[in-house]
């Protein structure tokens, strides 16, 4: 918002009259009339752009959702919007803001913050599937750093001294077993929540909720087998690749620890991840 230019003239009376007048011209057009005698002091100030607004509009870009715009005044910091509160995509997950909608332009993170915002931008949301299949079984792409993408189901089980990979063999295709940094990569950007009778199956375990675009993936708490024996009721058990670790939870938090001191004969669960 500009201030107004003022261009302001005296209308001297002819002598002996009593009155005198400044009249005050707008650029809309309009013309202002001031006494003299009420005027105390006139002062001229410089435009500054702290009168200055600018807008972030926020377009759904094949999404669900209506159009968002914020006003925001110069040299106010500015934060990003969550995705969350704005459009959904069913079957996609949010990636990011871009001010191209082919998201070939510049990105901006849900987030992120910039000092002052210094034009108007109009940013898209830019998306990318969220779930599919590879050889036959379905993944969940939960927008980690590695681009990892997980299975919605186990593949299997084997024990630590006839250790395999047995997400490879038994799903083919791309998926094996995750190592030991991506079990940790997957738990520090998940979120979870224990589950009893997920879905109606009888079956409790834990819901891990991505942080960063929401999506979620169940894990049974199976147990393992000992002996033949089955044992750690409600808790689950899952090798990482080579089985020197393993992921561990409960009702409890959940964690990767070594498999050091683990019987040869413990039977533990596989879950699969493909890129």
């Amino acid at each position: 918002m500009k201030k107004i230019t003022l261009v302001f003239a005296f209308m001297l009376a002819v002598a002996g009259a009593a009155a005198q007048s400044m009249y005050v011209h707008k650029t809309d057009g309009n013309v202002y009339e001031f006494k003299v005698s009420d005027v105390d002091s006139i002062n001229f100030a410089a435009s500054t752009t702290d009168d200055y607004f600018y807008t972030v509009t926020y377009m759904p870009n094949g999404g669900e959702g209506d159009v968002v715009v914020d006003t925001i005044r110069y040299g106010v910091s500015y934060t990003f919007r969550n995705y969350s509160t704005t459009f959904t995509r069913p079957s996609y997950a949010f990636h990011k803001w871009n001010t191209r909608e082919d998201g070939a332009g510049a990105y901006f993170t849900v987030g992120d913050s910039v000092p002052m915002v210094v034009r108007d931008i109009k940013l898209y949301a830019i998306w990318y599937e969220s779930s599919g299949m590879e050889n036959g079984y379905e993944w969940v792409d939960l927008g980690l750093p590695s681009g990892l993408k997980w299975a919605t189901s186990n593949a299997g089980t084997v024990s630590k001294s006839s250790y395999y990979d047995v997400a490879s063999s038994k799903m083919g295709g791309t998926w094996r077993t995750p190592t030991y940094k991506e079990f940790e990569e997957f738990n520090s950007n998940c979120t979870s929540t224990w589950i009893n009778d997920y879905n109606g199956t009888g079956i409790n375990g834990r819901i891990f909720t991505s942080k960063l675009n929401g999506m979620s993936i169940f894990f049974p708490a199976n147990g393992y087998y000992n002996s033949g024996y089955k044992e750690g009721t409600n808790e689950g058990y899952y090798w990482t690749a080579g089985a020197s670790y393993y992921f561990y939870f409960s009702s409890s938090s959940p964690s990767v620890s070594s498999s050091y001191g683990i019987a040869g004969g413990d039977v533990y669960s596989v879950r699969g991840v493909c890129e």
